[in-house]
């Protein structure tokens, strides 16, 4: 009864609380207009530019108490930028205010796009006469700064000219320019374009710095508006705007002449340069073609005696010394008024003999680099079938073939030749310098360098490139080498294993008879194998096989790699000396054929002796495929415990047992009744001591 009596006292004290506040409510809020921007007419949308940023409320009341006595009413204004409160804002109500008026309160802060923004109102009025009596209101907006999107207009722009036919041609102006961003300027715009590739086929870069088009085959028209490439710009926000730009293609002379790409041209001091027109142009009609030469680019003017007119088609000169140097020059072709002229820009280098040349180039490849290879000399070549893991041999013969003058003997000092060969493997480029032997008239000098080829090679063409110079001893001019290129096709044959890893750690061990061995094996055939790995060592009687599958495919591919560390315990017994552990791999084709053979040594010390090595691994040199002439792969191998027991197939996950069988020889101390007796008794008395503290403690 009396719990009863009890609920319904808190039911109507519930009741009674939430009418309070009800009225409370109606005695004071707060009415949002919102965070907006502007002046006639005011906006809630909020961009990074818009200024100014402001909240904008009106404080509400029903109690005419409250409208009697509006200067014991107060607010607050608290503005949250990105989840951050801002320092509040005392808003002090002018004079004459009523409950009417609007209130405004600005940001005063920089705005980006995404960014939120909250304003707060918190509101109080305080009873003249009774100053704990208060009506308190509160109020939020909020709003998101939104992206303003980017503008491109391209405005007189817009309209291009270009005949039928004619080449891709580079727009004088670049999109970018005609582009903006209030939000972020022209960073991080990113520009696209469309068009009709029937028509006028356009290509922008990203950056909008720049635009090409190009007429389809026998396109023209008469309205620029058929045929327009249009342009889009994007900001990082996903706004966009576009533009078109729109092309009057003129028609042309279906068999106009025409002008192919003109290769880099070389003329040498002394010697009579002579660029023919007539391999470069395609005139099908037969019209005479007149040509001229000027300079472009950063080239302000051409070679002195190169005519700036053809002669037959042709531009003859023998350039001097005083020539030498790299030339851009751009050739342009007219003929009887038809059609538009015809261009085409090409490079002209100016520069003497070398007196130093490549005069030959021995290449060898192979286990040992002694196979010879037909396919290159001194003019580059290819090398074909090399494996990974073979080694590359190339001798390089340096010839000095200036003549001796009177005022010259043309002797070349401090001749060096670097040899690169493209990265294989994840290696990176690999250079080698080859320093050579003062080189008088007619003198030669050789030079061999050795690259490896690592066994984790994946199959391809890799470039070798081989560049030198020297100096005249008097003169101290400088000497190039032209440079030479050869390929190097590495591939790879269908059944290969590879130890990458062999170690043993450590290699020399005397009381502690345990030692590891790491043990990686590479698949580097073209094919999938079904391995079978067999470790063993005939004096300790020791063999271990393991079964698995190693699949065909890049370096990068953990699947072609087997890697395992085993564990081995020696036998206390053995006798000191030498044990060789031997791994063996074999694939599965058939028969089982060896492909691939390890071998380490285990060298056992007496217990107490010192040995420099015996934290070490043993090693053998066994190429790994990198042309580090230091580097080697470790070879290591451990004994097992001496057993009558051969195993015939074992797979093992853990390593063997740990603790070694004592066969024979000295009992260590710690092994002997005595250490187990005093151990023992020492446990005892430790024991006896905490109890003892025990019952002190608790008699207290």
């Amino acid at each position: 009864m009396k719990s009863s009596i009890i609920g319904k006292l808190f039911i109507l004290l519930t009741v009674f609380l939430i009418s309070i506040l009800a009225v409370s409510a109606a005695d004071l809020s707060v009415n949002f207009v919102g965070v907006k921007t502007g002046n006639n007419p005011e906006s809630t949308k909020i961009y990074s530019n818009s200024n100014p940023v402001f909240c904008k409320f009106q404080l509400a009341s029903t109690n005419a108490n409250v409208k009697a006595n509006l200067d014991k009413l107060e607010a607050q204004v608290t503005w949250n930028y990105n989840g951050e409160n801002q320092e509040p804002i005392n808003i002090v109500l002018p004079n004459g205010y009523q409950l009417s008026n609007y209130l405004k309160t600005n940001f005063n802060g920089d705005l980006n796009v995404a960014d939120s923004l909250t304003c707060k109102v918190d509101a109080t009025w305080t009873d003249p006469v009774d100053s704990e009596k208060q009506f308190q209101a509160s109020g939020t907006s909020s709003i998101t700064v939104l992206n303003t999107n980017p503008t491109l207009n391209f405005g007189g722009n817009d309209i291009l000219t270009i005949n039928e036919d004619s080449d891709t041609n580079s727009w004088s102006q670049a999109p970018v320019n005609f582009a903006g961003d209030v939000d972020q300027g022209i960073e991080g715009l990113t520009f696209t374009v469309s068009s009709d590739s029937n028509k006028v086929s356009c290509s922008v870069e990203a950056t909008g710095e720049s635009l090409t088009f190009k007429p389809a085959a026998n396109y023209f028209n008469t309205n620029s508006n058929e045929a327009f490439c249009e342009v889009t710009v994007k900001d990082s926000n996903g706004g966009s705007a576009s533009d078109k730009l729109f092309f009057k293609v003129n028609k042309g002379n279906d068999d106009s002449a025409t002008l192919n790409s003109i290769a880099s041209q070389t003329a040498y001091v002394g010697e009579t340069f002579t660029l023919d027109m007539v391999q470069y142009v395609s005139n099908p009609d037969g019209y005479s073609v007149d040509y001229v030469l000027t300079p472009t680019g950063t080239t302000t003017a051409l070679p002195v005696g190169l005519p700036t007119t053809d002669t037959n088609d042709k531009f003859t000169f023998t350039p001097t010394v005083a020539n030498k140097g790299t030339y851009t020059v751009k050739v342009t072709g007219t003929y009887n008024g038809v059609g538009s002229p015809i261009e085409k820009t090409f490079t002209l280098t100016v520069k003497e003999h070398s007196c130093l040349v490549i005069k030959d180039i021995d290449a060898k490849k192979g286990q040992d680099g002694t196979d010879s290879e037909s396919g290159v000399d001194q003019n580059g070549g290819t090398i074909d079938e090399v494996e990974p893991g073979d080694k590359l041999k190339i001798d390089i013969e340096l010839e000095n073939v200036c003549k001796e003058e009177t005022d010259n003997d043309h002797d070349i000092n401090d001749i060096e030749l670097t040899v690169t060969l493209q990265e294989m493997a994840d290696e990176g480029d690999r250079d080698e310098d080859l320093t050579y032997d003062d080189l008088k008239s007619d003198d030669s000098d050789s030079q061999t360098v050795t690259f490896s080829v690592p066994i984790d090679a994946d199959e391809g063409s890799y470039e070798m490139t081989i560049e030198g110079k020297g100096y005249d001893d008097k003169s101290n001019d400088l000497y190039e080498i032209d440079p030479v290129k050869i390929t190097v096709k590495v591939e790879k044959p269908n059944d290969k294993l590879k130890f990458k890893t062999f170690t043993l750690n450590p290699s020399t061990i005397s009381c502690t008879k345990k030692t590891q061995l790491s043990v990686k094996l590479l698949n580097t055939g073209s094919s999938d194998e079904e391995v079978q790995l067999v470790l063993s060592s005939s004096e300790l009687n020791i063999e271990e096989i393991e079964l698995f599958t190693l699949e065909e495919g890049d370096a990068d591919d953990d699947d072609t790699m087997y890697t395992k560390t085993y564990t081995f315990d020696v036998p206390s017994n053995a006798a000191t000396g030498s044990y060789v552990i031997t791994g063996k791999a074999y694939y599965n084709s058939g028969d089982d054929e060896e492909t691939e053979t390890a071998s380490a040594i285990l060298t056992v010390a007496g217990c107490g002796t010192t040995s420099t090595s015996a934290s070490g691994s043993s090693q053998q040199t066994y190429d790994s495929g990198s042309d580090e002439t230091s580097e080697e792969v470790e070879v290591v191998s451990t004994p097992a415990p001496v057993t009558t027991t051969t195993t015939t197939q074992t797979v093992t996950a853990e390593p063997p047992a740990t603790t070694a069988t004592t066969i024979g020889g000295e009992e260590s101390f710690f092994e002997s009744s005595l250490y187990i007796g005093l151990l023992v008794a020492g446990i005892i008395v430790v024991l006896l001591v905490i109890v003892v503290l025990i019952v002190a403690v608790s008699r207290r």
